[in-house]
């Protein structure tokens, strides 16, 4: 018998320690990658309708925290701000964020299918929305006093030292679900 010679169950069990090895590897590193929350803190799209929008080389993203929304408890509604192309958060912003229930809108306006100013669109309270959680996510915390449907209106005053006069404006139509 030759000393350091691989009989047949020595390569058997070398390739199950081989095989184990790799298996903690692969989980090591994929399964943190798997919860990862992102860049917003773990805050979701909402749903409702459309929730991105691109315009002056900038991208508006609506997210909301929890998911899906609920009356009754404190929820945020985020305007995520990021550069188009590159994808970089756009800090330092002016941006007010507004919510009011689609049942209080005049039934008479239809919603807008762009994100252009335009005259005859419901007034809704704007409040500043500060940076928060993540760089480029404007955040507003509100409690929906019941469910249903809400718009979401997020107004941009300036990005990054460029002031946008009138604002641009974007509604967003949202759900919120029973406590």
């Amino acid at each position: 018998m030759k000393v350091g010679a691989a009989g047949p169950e020595n390569s058997l069990g070398a390739r199950v320690l081989l095989s184990f090895v790799w298996l903690l590897l692969i989980l090591a590193f994929a399964v943190p990658a798997a919860f990862a929350h992102g860049e917003h803190g773990g805050a979701t799209p909402v749903f409702g309708g459309m929730s991105l929008f691109s315009f002056d080389g900038f991208q508006v993203e609506l997210l909301g925290s929890p998911s899906p929304l609920r009356a009754g408890a404190d929820s945020k509604i985020i305007a995520k701000i990021l550069r188009d192309g590159s994808l970089q958060p756009e800090r330092n912003g002016k941006v007010y964020i507004g919510v009011i229930p689609v049942r209080l809108l005049n039934r008479s306006a239809a919603p807008e299918k762009t994100s252009t100013t335009k005259a005859n669109r419901p007034a809704v309270p704007l409040s500043l929305a500060p940076e928060k959680i993540w760089a480029g996510n404007y955040t507003l915390t509100a409690r929906f006093k019941e469910k249903g449907a809400y718009l979401v209106r997020v107004a941009i005053a300036e990005l990054d030292g460029k002031p946008f006069q009138p604002p641009a404006v974007f509604d967003f139509y949202v759900n919120v679900d029973s406590a």
